[in-house]
């Protein structure tokens, strides 16, 4: 009797330890990419009028920034479930990289390349974080209630971190 009770504490501890590593994981990545999506979301418009762009200069940055994320993002995307969803997390980030250091350029050309990056970079953020947490659920056979621990989670972060960056915005 006492055997199967050490079992039964044993896998409810390994099921903790896997559900917490998983939570973690995903959460830092989320959590730190959907951080400086807000951080930099504050500045945007203000940079591009810095730089003597007119409004409707602006408003074809973002035109070019939605529609890649429509367009380019949505087969980025299904191109991450080909070649790996943790690849398409590690890409989001790398194209979150590259739009912000193309920013900081005054060129239209170079900023509607960056609004293109822009665009592939928050497709891929808002369809490769989840697709890979629901795959690395279903390897981990974790129940529904892990998983809608996680995402709660992920949801009451990045609301956050949606204040915590206007309010720092605002200080700034």
């Amino acid at each position: 009797m006492k055997y199967n009770e050490k079992t039964k504490s044993d896998t409810l501890s390994t099921y903790s330890s896997v559900f917490n590593r998983l939570r973690w994981i995903y959460l830092i990545g989320y959590l730190s990419r959907a951080a400086g999506n807000h951080l930099h979301g504050s500045y945007r418009s203000a940079l591009y009028e810095s730089y003597g762009l007119s409004r409707s200069n602006i408003e074809l940055i973002y035109i070019v920034a939605y529609t890649s994320s429509l367009v380019i993002g949505t087969f980025a995307a299904s191109l991450a479930d080909v070649y790996g969803r943790r690849l398409g997390c590690l890409l989001s980030n790398i194209f979150f990289i590259v739009m912000v250091i193309l920013m900081n350029f005054s060129s239209l050309w170079i900023l509607i390349i960056s609004g293109i990056f822009s665009g592939i970079a928050d497709a891929l953020h808002l369809t490769a974080f989840d697709a890979w947490l629901l795959q690395e659920y279903r390897e981990r056979s974790l129940d529904d209630t892990s998983l809608k621990r996680i995402l709660r989670d992920a949801n009451i972060g990045v609301s956050l971190i949606s204040i915590g960056a206007s309010v720092f915005a605002q200080v700034l």
